[in-house]
């Protein structure tokens, strides 16, 4: 018996899904001429381009060219948009280069979640959450516990409270 299961209001089933990882991962269906997009590819095309789907961009700050805009945002009102209306600022913030100015309420060097900066952005834990390559150790460590500091980085939505990651000190 196949069981199946909705997600996003497409039934896929599990052992159809589990043919096509499985022939993707081992190089299939890769007979296609150059330049021909598959009808997954188009229909993730067309569902972007209608604004349904919206990609997230994993790129670090430091790679984006110099004419891609950041949105210039202060941690409070970051956090704001996500308390409000978490899909309306995920469609705003998320996989977006971001400027994000804020108090520092916290600093780690160290630890399970690496290099961070806990922004203060209203109440004890309302905290926008900016996570660092460990290449940054020595610009962060430079930083201090209620200093004013602007953070470039990419909007990864929320979990807890709004993420940035790849985040750099801005001079």
């Amino acid at each position: 018996m196949v069981k199946t299961m909705k997600t996003s209001s497409i039934t896929f089933s599990l052992f159809g899904a589990a043919c096509l990882a499985l022939t993707v991962a081992c190089g299939g269906g890769n007979s296609a001429p150059a330049g021909a997009v598959s009808p997954a590819t188009a229909s993730a095309q067309k569902a972007t381009s209608a604004g349904a789907i919206k990609p997230v961009v994993t790129t670090p700050a430091s790679t984006s060219s110099a004419g891609d805009e950041r949105i210039s945002v202060s941690a409070v009102d970051l956090y704001k948009a996500y308390d409000k209306d978490e899909p309306a600022a995920d469609e705003k913030y998320k996989g977006q280069q971001l400027l994000v100015t804020g108090i520092i309420e916290d600093i780690t060097l160290e630890g399970e979640s690496g290099v961070n900066i806990d922004l203060k952005a209203g109440d004890i834990l309302d905290t926008i959450f900016c996570f660092f390559e460990d290449s940054e150790k020595a610009s962060v460590s430079k930083l201090k516990k209620g200093q004013k500091v602007t953070i470039r980085g990419v909007g990864e939505g929320k979990f807890v409270n709004p993420v940035v990651r790849f985040c750099e000190v801005a001079s």
